[in-house]
């Protein structure tokens, strides 16, 4: 058989399969029907929720879905306000006081507090610790429910472009949390009182010279109420179960860092790094160096958030503190002298103010402070001589004639003597220090006058002497005895005036020389003697001593106020006690009264006060309780030598068989007589 001839390739286009045109059909089909059903869906959804908050929203668990907003708001405002004010919320100062609950110690808020006002004061017999927690209302922080706020966020839920918003409310529901707002000036008073009790400030960093350089004074954080946090804790407990919390604080930081203060000590450094020259006009110069205007410097925080910073600057208290001392003492001038009060022939007059000339520190500070630390100054200081001529001011009194006479401190108010005797020359000097002491003060209007205050410690070192006094129920002794005679003048002054009475004691034992139940007993810091000016108008106390009489007159306005007063006389009489005391210098058993005994006794003294159109205007007792004074009795310890007493006991028989002798007579006598009588 031949062989066949080998076949060659040839290349075919691969055959077309038909298009699978049922499948992509049923593929158009489907998606159409899905897109139809969507927008049939849609339709519906747009349709049923026209204008109504989308099925299936709810705002902190009130169920708005398918309202209307008004409807949607009427139903919130209701809802949220019943839950707000359900029962108070209480913030915790810590973990222990929230485990120990509302005590005695919680601040009871829950009425509206006044928010321009501070903290209130505790009530009277209220432990003086801070509050551990406080109870507060929706009062207190003016809480209130924004409704239509609430419902235009609940409403914006599935609009728009929001599609699985929508979806998500129809399938599963959206649960939006409510918000409150607060009142800004409430919930700062509420933050002023938990700052107050639980933060504290932060400390700007500063400057000091030290040992010829300026050193930083460090700064250190504060804490305060952490706002925000505050606001969403106050909003989880008004609208939640749990209606405590613990309060938030936050760091306080300085507004002036270490690294600010630590360039400024460097810039100030470098100011004083040459010596400036202070001239006064006809006195001469001094040149001043960096150990004598370091001293002088401070530093002030000036501006506020980003812009703060620290200023260098030569304090005027420094300056004029310093300077007299460096110029050779003293400034070169005439000191003011206040307008004051004279009384002369029984009339209170005014003595004129006068005026007086000085340097003027402030501009001197001023000019120091443009030398050394301005650009200008700076500039002007490198290119030239650093000098500074002082000026002279006029200094106006403190107290201007015209202020005195606007006092209205015209005539007697009330005036009351005492007397005593020139015996004790230390008594008689202490009275007269004391009443220097006092004289001519001044007592504002609604200002209170104090003995202790005004007058100081009445000591030694101030001249006050040794006279007698009464330490623990008796005569002693001791530095500024006769001080309390001043101030009972001053208090019966004060009574008869019919001013306040704010503080007065009594003596412990009871002196005859002063009206009963009307003494007054001063002592630093343990007893003081105080009353309030409650007139419009200024008062003046002038105190005046004789060698045997002390008196006390209030001048000002008379506010015509007439004083009566009636006394229960003396009550509660207790008896004293005997005290014997040995005495050598008695024979012995011979007895001698050193000091009579005085019973105690109590006394209330009550005074009524009526105005200018006899009201009543107050009425104040004044209780006294005097101690018993004790007997003291010498008992004599002195020994008679034997011969002596052998002479005495003789005397003694003698005497005894003499009288016996005698008695005897008399008693013969006497029956020969009845018997005379008889017959």
């Amino acid at each position: 058989m031949p062989a066949r001839a080998p076949r060659t390739a040839v290349s075919r286009p691969a055959p077309r399969r038909p298009p699978r045109a049922p499948a992509r059909r049923i593929v158009l089909l489907v998606a159409a029907t899905v897109l139809a059903v969507a927008l049939v869906g849609l339709a519906f959804d747009v349709v049923l929720n026209f204008n109504r908050v989308h099925r299936g929203v709810t705002v902190q668990g009130v169920a708005v879905g398918g309202m209307t907003r008004e409807e949607a708001a009427v139903l919130l405002k209701d809802a949220l306000g019943a839950l707000i004010g359900s029962e108070p919320v209480v913030l915790f100062a810590d973990e222990q006081a929230a485990h120990e609950g509302a005590g005695p110690r919680t601040l009871d808020l829950t009425a509206a507090p006044a928010p321009a006002g501070g903290a209130p004061a505790p009530a009277e017999g209220d432990t003086p610790a801070p509050p551990h927690s406080w109870q507060i209302g929706p009062l207190t922080v003016g809480a209130t429910t924004d409704a239509d706020a609430l419902v235009q966020a609940a409403y914006g839920i599935g609009r728009g472009a929001d599609v699985l918003g929508r979806l998500q409310a129809g399938i599963l529901g959206v649960e939006l949390p409510a918000f409150l707002d607060y009142g800004p000036s409430q919930l700062a008073y509420l933050e002023g009182l938990l700052d107050a009790a639980l933060g504290w400030g932060a400390e700007d960093a500063g400057i000091e010279f030290v040992d010829g350089a300026f050193v930083v004074v460090g700064s250190t954080e504060g804490r305060r109420c952490d706002h925000a946090a505050l606001v969403r804790a106050l909003d989880r407990a008004f609208l939640g179960a749990d209606r405590a919390f613990q309060v938030p604080l936050a760091v306080a930081p300085p507004a002036v860092t270490d690294e600010k203060a630590s360039e400024v000590a460097a810039f100030a450094q470098e100011a004083l790094a040459r010596p400036v020259t202070l001239a006064l006009e006809g006195e001469g110069a001094w040149e001043l160096d960096a150990s004598v205007l370091g001293p002088w410097t401070g530093a002030s925080v000036e501006g506020a958030g980003a812009a703060v910073r620290l200023v260098p600057h030569i304090e005027t208290e420094r300056l004029e503190a310093g300077l007299p001392a460096l110029i050779g003492g003293g400034d070169r001038g005439v000191p003011p002298q206040d307008a004051r009060f004279e009384v002369v022939d029984g009339q209170v007059t005014v003595v004129p103010g006068v005026e007086g000339t000085g340097i003027d520190y402030a501009k001197a500070a001023g000019d120091l402070d443009a030398l050394l630390f301005s650009p200008d100054g700076a500039e002007d200081g490198a290119q030239g001589a650093r000098r500074v001529v002082l000026a002279t001011t006029a200094r106006p009194p403190a107290r201007t004639t015209e202020q005195a006479v606007a006092m209205n401190i015209t005539g007697v108010i009330a005036s009351y003597t005492t007397e005593y005797t020139a015996a004790s020359s230390a008594k008689a000097t202490n009275i007269r220090l004391a009443s220097e002491l006092l004289d001519n003060s001044l007592i504002a209007p609604g200002g209170v006058w104090s003995f202790n205050d005004t007058a100081g410690e009445c000591n030694a070192e101030r001249g006050f002497q040794e006279a007698a006094s009464i330490v623990e129920g008796s005569f002693v002794d001791e530095i500024g005895g006769g001080i309390c005679q001043v101030a009972t003048t001053v208090f019966n002054a004060a009574f008869d005036s019919g001013l306040p009475i704010v503080e007065r004691t009594n003596h412990a034992l009871y002196l005859v020389a002063y009206p009963a139940g009307r003494d007054a007993a001063v002592s630093w810091r343990w007893a003081d003697l105080k009353f309030e000016n409650d007139t419009e108008n200024w008062i003046l106390l002038t105190m005046d001593c004789t060698d045997t009489t002390v008196t006390c007159t209030l001048w000002g306005t008379d506010p015509g106020y007439r004083v009566e007063f009636t006394d229960t006389g003396f009550t509660d009489r207790t008896d004293f006690e005997t005290k014997e005391v040995e005495a050598p210098e008695l024979p012995k058993g011979e007895r001698k009264v050193r000091q009579e005994g005085v019973r105690g006794r109590s006394i209330v003294v009550t005074r009524y006060v009526y105005d200018s159109a006899g009201e009543l205007l107050r009425q104040s007792d004044f209780r006294s309780v005097y101690e018993p004074e004790p007997e003291v009795v010498e008992v004599g310890t002195k020994e008679e030598p034997p011969d002596k007493k052998a002479a005495a006991k003789k005397a003694t028989d003698r005497a005894a068989a003499d009288k016996e002798a005698a008695d005897e007579k008399a008693r013969t006598q006497g029956s020969d007589e009845g018997a005379a009588a008889l017959q």
